[in-house]
């Protein structure tokens, strides 16, 4: 096993192969989560876009030649907090069949250690309320909750 940064020649394979499946999966929590017909072809772009920016990251977590998860990160600052340098998981998604043998822990170790070499104070993640499977994920892995989003759909 091996986690790596993914590179800019593979925002298609991260936009169809983990992302979308990932994002078809939120569906299910809101009707805010409803995909446009177009999203792959946005989220290429959106990848393309993320790959050359240097506050963030994408890593890609293969095993035996295979790519099996990745998790998107993004650097930030609140800088009127004492504990204001962070990064935010903004996705991480390991592929049906590989979940529950510790690659999603593996990726989050990754960016843990990312962020301790960038000397950010704290990480944070978000998970959809109904997700219950994610939020018990990042519970055991130490994450507490720190807030709640709340959003409503204007007509």
């Amino acid at each position: 096993m091996r986690i790596r940064e993914a590179e800019a020649s593979e925002a298609s394979m991260l936009a169809e192969t983990f992302w979308h499946p990932l994002a078809e999966r939120m569906e299910q929590y809101s009707e805010l989560n409803a995909l446009a017909d177009d999203a792959v072809e946005v989220a290429v772009e959106g990848f393309e876009s993320l790959l050359e920016d240097e506050q963030r990251t994408v890593f890609l977590l293969e095993d035996e030649d295979t790519e099996i998860g990745f998790v998107a990160v993004e650097f930030g600052e609140r800088p009127t907090r004492e504990a204001g340098r962070y990064v935010s998981i903004t996705d991480l998604y390991v592929k049906d069949g590989h979940r529950g043998q510790g690659y999603g822990t593996k990726l989050l170790e990754r960016v843990e250690t990312l962020a301790a070499t960038e000397d950010c104070d704290y990480l944070d993640v978000s998970a959809e309320w109904e997700n219950h499977d994610a939020r018990a994920f990042y519970e055991n892995a130490g994450y507490d909750a720190k807030q709640v989003t709340y959003a409503k759909p204007l007509d």
